[in-house]
Order: structure tokens, then C-alpha cells, then sequence
């Protein structure tokens, strides 16, 4: 989920129960603990090139959440904080836990037993920004702040609930999803993943030969609609001698829907997943480059990218299909 929403939901938490409720130490505590995950995002700077492949993975583990919640309570109690230790290692695990569920929620995946287990594991129920999701938390925070004491907690927990119900019937409607899937599908489903900003609507992705079919997929209105197909050079020379090549750790479990292409003497593979088709399928902030290995049994090399080029690059694309949409 999108940084906003995980404050939110922290935040919120912090007025599910009486004893925290209109206090500022857990509330500061729990959005802390509900944003500490996301601390992998310098990876997008330190390491543009692998930055997909390392995020989501320690921080996001629940190996190392007890490590987390023990150094965020550390702070806090050398920042004056007056609860105790355990407490505050219990209220950062909560916050630290309710940051994983919702990452859950999207399509990107979690290590959650990283080191031991290098699995992404996603539930594709919603978008990492859902507006009505993120609505509900949101409008259930600020009602909880009625002037009535008795009431804020009783509204908290409301708002959680209304959330927890959104997750389900996202759940229900994405079963249906799938039995449309496979009715319509000629070949094997690669992926069933949730569209941006449009609450309770996938994409599905079926194997084709020499590449991928793709539908739009609304349950609630029943509705399958076939997308253009997308073709993949996973059979080019250039691409086998890339892909026999030691790969960067955590590329082959990333990519569950990779399209591999052959750009001059590079070779690119993005996954479809995250080309999503109301952008056209053309805007993705994970790709891959390699420039194939010079001789056989050689190894191919991970084309580095910038920061700078990765945000240009988003700009342009971004840029472009507001420019195809408006013709």
C-alpha cells in the first residue's frame, strides 16, 4: 500500500482501544512502526538497477519483525517516551504487522520468512492505491475524533471493520474473477492482478504461444473483455543466452509474467504484471536490462540505471499516455 494509507491505518489503530486513544505516544508509535517497513525504499537509491528485487523483502519479514519493534521501542524510550519497554515492543509489533497485511493486499508480493525463504507471497486483492479503501480508513480516522469520548473508539473500530469487509468482498469478487478467467483462457493463467485506481477490476494474463493474452475483468457488472496480446522473445538466441546466464538473486521468483524483448544488442524483460493495461501496457518502474553474455557459458550484465534515468524515463512514458488519451 501507498505511504498515505499506511499512516492512516496506523494511525487509526492507535484509536481502537481506550488506552491509547488520545494519547500521543502509542499514536506516534504506531504510525511510526506502520511506516518503518518502507525504510527499503533507499534501495531505489543505493541500488536503482536491483531496487524491485530488494524491496519487500527484510524490513517486510516477520524474521526480523521483533528486531524492528525492539529498536523503534529503543527510540522512542530515548525520546522521552514513558511506557514501558515491552509495552512499546508490543505496539510497534502491532503497527509493523498491520504494514505487512496491507502489503499483502497488492500484487508486488512479501518475503515474509526472508532470509529463509526467498517466496513472494501476495494475495492480488487490491491495487497498492485503492481510493475506496484508503476512503474508509481515512473517513473512519476523522469521525473518530468526535467530540463525544465514548464514541471514538466504537467509530475506529467501525471504520477497520468496513475495511476488513472491502478485503472481502474484494476476495468473493476476485474467486469470480477467476472462474471468468479460465472459462475464457485457451491457455495456462500466469497472473490475476488488480487494475489502478479502479476498485474490484483485474487483469488476467494467459500463456499463449509467443507470448501472453490478456482480459479485462469486472465481476461485479459480469463482465470478461479480451485486451490486445503481448508477444514475449523468450525463444530468441540473444534472450537464451541471457537466461541461462547467473540471473541477479530474486529475478526468477519476481517475475511471474516476464516479456523478454531484444532492443538492438540489449535485451530488456519487464513483468506484464505491473504494465498495466489502462496505461497501455507501457509504464513500468521495474525493468531489467542486460547486454548478453560475450561468449558462451559467459555471464550476462545487469545494465545499471540510475535514479535519475528511472524517473526521467517514468516521466516521459507518463507524459506520453496523457498526451494518447487526450488525442
Amino acid at each position: 500500500m501507498d505511504l498515505a494509507t499506511h499512516a492512516i491505518a496506523g494511525l487509526l489503530v492507535a484509536r481502537t482501544r481506550a488506552a491509547w486513544s488520545g494519547r500521543a505516544e502509542p499514536a506516534m508509535v504506531l504510525v511510526a512502526a506502520s511506516l518503518l517497513p518502507d525504510i527499503d525504499m533507499l534501495a531505489v537509491v543505493l541500488d536503482p538497477a536491483r531496487a524491485a528485487l530488494l524491496r519487500h523483502t527484510l524490513t517486510h519479514s516477520l524474521v526480523a519483525m521483533p528486531a524492528l519493534a525492539a529498536g523503534l521501542a529503543l527510540l522512542a524510550r530515548m525520546a522521552g517516551g514513558r511506557d514501558g519497554f515491552g509495552a512499546t515492543v508490543l505496539l510497534a509489533a502491532t503497527g509493523i504487522a498491520v504494514h505487512l497485511a496491507l502489503d499483502l493486499l497488492n500484487a508486488y508480493g512479501v518475503l515474509l520468512f526472508y532470509p529463509l525463504s526467498d517466496a513472494r507471497i501476495e494475495l492480488g486483492l487490491l491495487f497498492v492505491v485503492d481510493p475506496v479503501f484508503t476512503g474508509i480508513l481515512a473517513a473512519g480516522l476523522v469521525l473518530s475524533f468526535v467530540p463525544s469520548p465514548r464514541r471514538r473508539v466504537p467509530v475506529a473500530r467501525l471504520a477497520i471493520l468496513l475495511a476488513v469487509a472491502h478485503v472481502g468482498a474484494a476476495a468473493i469478487l476476485r474467486d469470480r474473477a477467476a472462474e471468468m478467467l479460465a472459462a475464457a483462457a485457451t491457455g495456462p493463467i500466469v497472473a490475476l492482478v488488480p487494475e489502478p485506481l479502479a476498485p474490484w477490476h483485474w487483469r488476467g494474463i494467459a500463456a499463449h504461444p509467443g507470448g501472453y493474452r490478456q482480459f479485462a475483468i469486472r465481476p461485479v457488472a459480469g463482465q470478461i473483455q479480451p485486451l490486445p496480446p503481448v508477444a514475449s522473445a523468450g525463444s530468441d538466441p540473444a534472450v537464451a543466452a541471457v537466461r541461462g546466464s547467473a540471473l541477479p538473486w530474486g529475478l526468477e521468483t519476481f517475475l511471474r509474467a516476464p516479456v523478454w524483448r531484444v532492443e538492438g544488442a540489449r535485451v530488456t524483460v519487464h513483468d506484464l504484471r505491473f504494465r498495466f493495461a489502462g496505461l497501455g501496457n507501457d509504464w513500468d518502474p521495474f525493468g531489467f536490462a542486460f547486454d548478453p553474455p560475450d561468449r558462451p557459458g559467459g555471464r550476462a550484465r545487469l545494465v545499471g540505471a540510475t535514479l535519475g534515468d528511472r524517473v526521467d524515463r517514468s516521466l516521459a512514458t507518463l507524459s506520453a499516455i496523457a498526451t494518447a488519451k487526450g488525442d
